[in-house]
């Protein structure tokens, strides 16, 4: 199959008002620099490039099939992604793993609710050096602490935070849906993109835009969890 008819599984698309994030893949590091690996590879470094080069005050809407993957992909995608004061989140059926970190690291959510998720701490196989995997072991757990802030868990209960920490954690959509994670699909077509004068959320605080520039809101405490105080939200 010639390139230009090749179905890229990841894609930047570039709208009037918003870009578009498309993710249906698995988070993996190529194996090798040939064949359906390094065009892989290519699409994923042409997709990050156009990330840091896009317009950061624009919407960034990221649609979501993953059953998750590598975790360095995952954190090469959020420095990109995270550059946006708005960023929306569409579960299209999985969003397992490192699927789940991207889905929940954006500002505002949609799922179906017979979509699914899955939530675990990070896995890593054991070749090498007793050594390595306590050194890997001690990174690992420096970066997962990083990328699990905010509200990547804050929708666990307790006891799901714990048994992920052994095995694998697997929600519906309606179970996020009824926690306050995320809103029904239904509505996302009839959401309202917020104006410059309106507050927004953006590193787990919230801002107003004015005069053209990001001005920090400092009512009641200033937490993403005031969602009540972004006017666009219902």
């Amino acid at each position: 199959m010639a390139d230009e008819e090749r179905l890229k599984t990841i894609q930047f698309i570039e709208k009037d008002k918003r870009y578009e994030l498309w993710f249906m893949d698995e988070f993996i590091a190529p194996g090798n620099n040939c064949g359906e690996d390094k065009k892989q590879n290519a699409d994923l470094c042409d997709v990050v490039i156009k990330l840091m080069n896009a317009d950061a005050l624009k919407e960034l809407h990221v649609f979501i099939y993953s059953i998750g993957g590598d975790i360095g992909i995952l954190s090469t995608l959020l420095q990109a992604v995270k550059r946006f004061r708005r960023t929306v989140a569409v579960n299209l059926g999985v969003a397992d793993s490192c699927g789940w970190v991207l889905f929940f690291s954006c500002n505002e959510r949609y799922a179906s609710p017979h979509s699914e998720f899955l939530y675990h701490e990070a896995s890593f196989n054991l070749n090498g050096k007793v050594k390595e995997h306590i050194l890997f072991s001690q990174f690992t757990e420096k970066l997962l602490s990083q990328l699990f802030s905010g509200d990547v868990t804050l929708y666990l209960t307790d006891d799901e935070k714990a048994l992920g920490k052994t095995t694998e954690v697997f929600l519906t959509g309606k179970d996020i849906i009824e926690r306050g994670g995320c809103k029904d699909f239904s509505l996302y077509d009839k959401r309202i993109s917020p104006e410059k004068d309106t507050l927004f959320s953006f590193d787990n605080k919230l801002f107003k835009w004015e005069k053209g520039m990001m001005q920090e809101y400092a009512a009641v405490g200033n937490s993403v969890k005031d969602a009540e105080l972004i006017k666009y939200e219902e």
